[in-house]
């Protein structure tokens, strides 16, 4: 069992091993039950800002966009981690472009981030 959870404080990354549990950055109220993979558009602390060419959040405009292939690493399946990993990157590299000195950073709880969400065609 592993949670994972971003942490945009920590300056460097320690490699947790497979199993090894993270601390939640968030109230316990907002901690999914056991088995539930959580997307959050942010962290508690932060905005979540609507896309300025679509008709929705700069999350959810990456995570459909993730969806629809873009965060696939070309084996054909995307996974929570890979759509996570794709989802924080654009959603951290638009907002810091966008508004510099409140990004967004969107975070991830799950048991499971090697889930297979979808196998592409």
């Amino acid at each position: 069992k592993s949670a994972e959870l971003d942490n945009p404080k920590k300056k460097k990354k320690k490699k947790k091993k497979k199993g090894e549990e993270l601390k939640p950055l968030f109230p316990a109220e907002l901690i999914p039950p056991k088995g539930i993979t959580t997307f959050y558009a942010a962290n508690t602390t932060e905005k979540s800002y609507d896309h300025p060419d679509a008709k929705n959040g700069i999350f959810t405009y990456y995570m459909l966009k993730g969806l629809r292939g873009d965060a696939d690493n070309g084996d054909k399946v995307i996974t929570v981690g890979e759509l996570h990993n794709y989802i924080r990157k654009n959603v951290l590299d638009t907002t810091k472009n966008l508004y510099s000195s409140l990004p967004q950073t969107p975070q991830l709880y799950t048991e499971n981030p090697d889930r297979v969400l979808l196998r592409l065609p």
